[in-house]
């Protein structure tokens, strides 16, 4: 159901079809990195770093369980799970790029950035969602 308020679209809830896929999406996505993660430790000749063991877990619970919950509760606009995914792949980046750093046994100065950048992305994804839930709750 979409609403037309001036220039700004709100949908009130997004297609299921369109959740389907995206959960599908995130999980192959989890099976991907979890694959990746044990074959690049294969060859890591015994170091492994914590970092990249939990990257799979973040389009896993972030991703797949979010578009689950979303089934029942909506949201407020494209735009706002549109960022949240933006955020979800810079923080996936970050753990990717701080593991394989950490085995190869190098300083990672500037993966800090990526963690930075894919908090502010959250954060910006949580406050337009509440702002997008208050107005759709006044309209």
């Amino acid at each position: 159901m979409v609403k037309k308020e001036g220039w700004e679209t709100v949908f009130i809830s997004l297609d299921k079809k369109f959740l389907k896929k995206s959960i599908m999406t995130y999980a192959c996505v989890s099976l991907f990195l979890l694959i990746f993660i044990i074959i690049y430790e294969q060859f890591s000749h015994g170091v492994t770093s914590i970092h990249m063991r939990i990257s799979f877990t973040i389009p896993l619970l972030f991703g797949s369980l979010l578009c689950t919950l979303f089934y029942f509760i909506p949201i407020p606009s494209r735009i706002t799970f549109d960022i949240w995914n933006m955020s979800m792949t810079t923080w996936i980046c970050g753990l990717i790029l701080d593991g394989v750093f950490y085995i190869y046994g190098t300083d990672k100065a500037f993966v800090d950035v990526f963690y930075y950048v894919g908090g502010l992305l959250s954060l910006f994804s949580i406050i337009l969602y509440l702002l997008g839930y208050l107005k759709s709750k006044k309209v």
